[in-house]
């Protein structure tokens, strides 16, 4: 796990191009992205952990980035077969709920939850302001 890193001039378009605090890597290579957004007792975690990669597609997606392979690893790299990613899903469950002490179990939006997407998402996120982003 990478300590608090400090911020070295603007953030890439690729994120794994570059490692931030808290974020796994093998080697000092990059395995694991991750975002977090905490809102009183709630926090929303997005993360992502390479089981592999297509080079010639990431290449022509970040054609910015002179090696996007340069600051990266996967997990197939590292153990020498990709593994499946139903298994890989079982894994984190498994140690989140070692570490949180508590037990995960599949669900779903609740009726208002998904109410609120759908206004959000028809309302807000399809409006023409919203995509133009700011003037």
């Amino acid at each position: 796990m990478v300590p608090v890193a400090a911020a070295d001039g603007p953030t890439p378009a690729f994120c794994f191009a570059r490692t931030a605090s808290y974020e796994l890597e093998i080697a000092g290579r990059k395995v694991v992205g991750s975002a977090q957004r905490r809102q009183g007792t709630s926090f929303l975690q997005h993360g992502s952990v390479l089981l592999g990669v297509d080079a010639p597609r990431l290449r022509v997606v970040f054609p910015t980035t002179p090696d996007p392979l340069a600051t990266l690893t996967t997990l197939e790299a590292a153990l020498g077969r990709r593994p499946a990613f139903d298994d890989v899903a079982a894994a984190l469950a498994r140690a989140f709920e070692a570490e949180h002490g508590l037990a995960l179990k599949p669900d779903g939006l609740s009726a208002e939850e998904a109410a609120l997407v759908d206004t959000l998402a028809g309302g807000k996120y399809a409006s023409d302001a919203w995509l133009a982003g700011p003037a």
